[in-house]
């Protein structure tokens, strides 16, 4: 049987034609084309992942492919499976025309079969492929005798892209790229898929003929799409007088290679126009070609998208444009700009392709969306590598960054970060009261951090930062005085004096700080002071006490009170390390238990960031072994979600030999092939002070306290522990 005669897609009629196994790969192929031509890879090596692309089905070649099609059956493996077992099989072939070393091809065919959302799971053993491989074997009966039509697909595709090579590409370069593959060749594959523009066609004509073709389609489907990418327009984007953040931005010299940048100011100061001042220049600078914000909540998302809608037509002509997160159907503008169609080149537009999924949000040349939503490009879920691959065009803006210093939030942040710019990604980060050792830890992602504790300030990662500002020419408010109010009666008086004499009043109900306007903050809050017991709180707030950890709602009345003013900004970094700072004050004897059942939640959100939750598919236990590494200190005893594997984002991941506990190695450390399994493990931290953190309980416990929840206590003084970085605050012996 001629290899143009193995099906690639049912027909869509009963009298319809089967759509070619062939025609279908050359279809992502020329996709594939048109998507990768954006990335500055050198044309060997792009040609050859092209060319790993137009194999990615190689599977449907096979008897139990066809008899699924045809005659209904179902097939004991799945076809993705196949592709890296005929890719392994036929490596004698491939290896002549790609080049590069055995692991490398491995890492790449691993990858190009894994482009339906999850890492393969097969244990083939090294290459070369050995027959000695019994699960080899037993695939290699499901695709019967397609092996050796398979086999003559791969050398004429060889003859499609002649100049493909790997040549030249290190280790650690593949393993970068076995994460990122799966998600261009997922991308060209549900584009490619699409029967609107790619319909079946009889087979007949040759594979370089139906190329021809095919890439004709595939500009015109790239485009449809909304991913024919908005083309970048140079100039001012605002018209109005700068302010000094934004003139910083505008002025600083940029580095070279992938960057970071942290800009710290407070709230009204400009600082999202200032980074779309910064993101610009280094799109220009070829740090990017798109843009992604990432927003703490569904509500700041909103009202970002509506603003980026208004002048995002001033950066790109013809750009695409996207809200991401899991109630965007309910975005009036959204829709809108959905139902819209096509516009003017200097509007945004999205397109029904793109609106029809979160996934393919990231994909659009701008998005707009919810950390989450970037975040799961570095976590172990689904289609994982196509958000990995969607981010890594863009620069990455994060604004509201202070709300996500909640420590599981922060850790995966961090891992994002180190990804983005294992892949080449720029990012921006804003914050109006981010406490130094959290900017720390974000800007050593992506190298040496600056150590001044200037406020506001400009922050490169590399670099120094920018401290001194030019002069703020517009009128600025003073020193905002402040008073206590011991209760809520006392503040209802208050309110009704001050409206009959004519002021706006507002009572905020909850502990955020909104920007201030009036020129007396006045606070609801008991006389820190004056604490009883660790109801000290509720009498004042009542379920408003429940919202923020009680430590920090006592250390942040004790030093504004003491101080009498909120004087911005130049006072905002003191207040920020007197609340979030590692030498903030100590609680109060009566709240040392509420901090030390906070620190340990702090303490299993931020382990449980190292091994995050999710179910387990059923899949083969992965023939390669963990090797190398060090203890991690944890002991891991079954219930949270790891990856078998490592990524660029610096997860850590439990060895291949479940018998072997001591073997770990970062992810950066090991590709995408060896994340093809879900390990079930919960971890157990013990410190140099005698403490155990419990991931599950969130407490802190003695370890002879086998299954208890009680704190521990020890008699005063603070004890440290080291192995989680982690304080626990004066406890008491018992």
């Amino acid at each position: 049987m001629h290899y143009t005669d193995w099906p690639g897609k049912s027909p869509a009629s009963p009298d319809g034609v089967a759509h070619p196994a062939v025609y279908h790969m050359l279809d992502v192929a020329a996709v594939a084309e048109i998507l990768i031509a954006r990335f500055a890879f050198d044309a060997p090596l792009r040609e050859a992942l092209v060319l790993l692309v137009a194999l990615h089905d190689l599977g449907k070649i096979s008897d139990s492919f066809r008899r699924m099609l045809e005659e209904g059956r179902v097939q004991p493996h799945r076809h993705w499976q196949l592709s890296e077992v005929l890719l392994h099989r036929h490596d004698g072939r491939l290896s002549g025309a790609l080049g590069g070393t055995p692991l490398q091809r491995q890492l790449l065919y691993a990858a190009t079969a894994g482009h339906h959302g999850r890492p393969p799971d097969l244990a083939l053993g090294a290459l070369p492929a050995s027959s000695t491989s019994r699960q080899l074997r037993r695939l290699l009966q499901a695709v019967g005798s397609g092996e050796a039509p398979a086999g003559q697909v791969i050398d004429a595709f060889c003859g499609l892209w002649p100049a493909a090579s790997l040549n030249g590409l290190g280790d650690d370069a593949a393993r970068q790229l076995s994460w990122w593959l799966p998600g261009l060749c997922a991308a060209a594959d549900w584009i490619g898929s699409n029967t609107r523009w790619f319909t079946a066609a009889a087979s007949g004509a040759g594979l370089a003929e139906y190329l021809a073709q095919t890439r004709r389609i595939a500009d015109v489907a790239v485009i449809e799409a909304g991913l024919g990418g908005g083309a970048l327009q140079a100039g001012p984007i605002f018209d109005f007088a700068l302010r000094p953040m934004q003139r910083a931005c505008r002025d600083m010299p940029l580095p070279d290679g992938p960057m970071l940048a942290v800009i710290e100011d407070e709230t009204g100061a400009g600082k999202t126009e200032a980074a779309l001042i910064l993101a610009h220049r280094m799109a220009l600078a070829g740090k990017g070609r798109g843009l992604y914000f990432a927003l703490p909540t569904m509500a700041t998302a909103d009202a970002m998208f509506s603003r980026t809608a208004n002048m995002i037509g001033r950066m790109y002509r013809n750009a695409s444009l996207t809200l991401a997160h899991g109630r965007s159907d309910l975005s009036a503008a959204f829709r809108d700009m959905v139902s819209g169609g096509a516009r003017g080149e200097d509007e945004a537009s999205c397109t029904v392709w793109l609106a029809e999924s979160r996934r393919r949000a990231l994909l659009a040349d701008v998005g707009v969306g919810t950390i989450d939503q970037a975040l799961l490009s570095v976590l172990p879920v689904k289609h994982q590598p196509l958000r990995h691959f969607g981010l890594s065009s863009k620069i990455l803006v994060v604004d509201e960054v202070h709300e996500m210093g909640e420590p599981y939030v922060a850790r995966e942040l961090e891992r994002l970060l180190r990804m983005h710019r294992a892949a080449g990604g720029s990012a921006i980060v804003l914050t109006a009261t981010l406490p130094l050792d959290l900017r720390r830890m974000l800007l050593e992602t992506y190298g040496e951090a600056p150590d001044s504790p200037a406020y506001p300030a400009l922050s490169v990662a590399g670099g120094p930062a920018r401290t001194t500002f030019a002069q703020d020419d517009r009128p600025r408010k003073g020193p905002v005085r402040i008073s206590r109010l011991s209760s809520a009666e006392e503040a209802v008086e208050l309110i009704a004096d001050s409206a009959a004499l004519g002021a706006a009043c507002v009572w905020v109900r909850n502990a955020v700080d909104e920007a201030i306007a009036a020129p007396v903050l006045h606070v609801l809050s008991p006389d820190p002071d004056a604490v009883a017991d660790e109801r000290w709180l509720q009498p004042a707030l009542g379920k408003g006490a429940w919202v923020y950890s009680l430590a920090d709602v006592w250390r942040t009345a004790r030093v504004l009170f003491a101080k009498g003013e909120l004087r911005a900004p130049d006072g905002l970094r003191a207040l920020i390390e007197s609340v979030h700072g590692p030498d903030a004050e100590e609680v109060p004897d009566v709240l040392v238990a509420a901090e030390l059942e906070i620190t340990g939640k702090r303490m299993a959100e931020g382990t449980q960031a190292q091994a995050p939750a999710a179910p387990r598919p059923r899949m083969a236990p992965c023939a390669d072994q963990g090797t190398g590494g060090g203890r991690s200190g944890r002991q891991h005893r079954g219930r949270a979600g790891l990856w078998r594997g490592d990524a660029p984002c610096g997860h850590r991941h439990k060895p291949h030999d479940p018998a072997d506990r001591r073997q770990r190695k970062l992810f950066r450390d090991r590709p995408f092939r060896q994340a093809g399994r879900w390990q079930a493990a919960s971890c157990d931290g013990r410190g140099d002070a005698g403490l155990r953190h419990d991931i599950w309980g969130g407490r802190l416990r003695r370890p002879d306290e086998a299954g208890a929840h009680r704190l521990p206590r020890c008699a005063r003084g603070r004890a440290d522990v080291p192995a989680h970085g982690v304080q626990c605050a004066r406890a008491q012996s018992g």
